[in-house]
């Protein structure tokens, strides 16, 4: 699977994330955060993989991939995520006043729940 990490951050912290590959990227995901312009949708590559951002109102949904992964494909992955994500008041502003991993049992398997239907139906498509 191209999907390496995906995680949320506040404009300070990570707040949700999963790993899917033996490295955790937290590192580089902490690096993007000092630099992170607020409402942005970002896409760029560094070593052998590629960062798909998307900042809403002072939250990143950001999914590290493989460098040669389909753009398209994971940029509708990271903005299926922040919708979802931003359809709960409550979430949201647990996410933006807290700190690192504060959602990270309450929001996992909704979360993981959605990836996996959305990669599910990836794959259906092109096969």
């Amino acid at each position: 699977m191209d999907l390496r990490y995906f995680a949320i951050t506040n404009e300070k912290h990570i707040v949700w994330h999963r790993s899917f590959s033996k490295r955790s990227f937290e590192d580089v995901v902490l690096k993007y955060l000092l630099c992170n312009p607020p409402d942005q949708d970002i896409y760029y590559s560094e070593g052998d993989f590629s960062l798909h951002c998307l900042t809403v109102s002072g939250l990143s949904f950001i999914a590290v991939t493989d460098r040669n992964a389909s753009r398209q494909k994971f940029r509708n992955l990271v903005v299926e995520v922040s919708r979802n994500f931003l359809s709960d008041g409550t979430r949201f502003q647990r996410a933006k006043s807290g700190g690192k991993d504060c959602l990270q049992q309450s929001y996992n398997i909704t979360l993981e729940d959605l990836m996996v239907s959305y990669i599910v139906s990836f794959l259906i498509v092109i096969f």
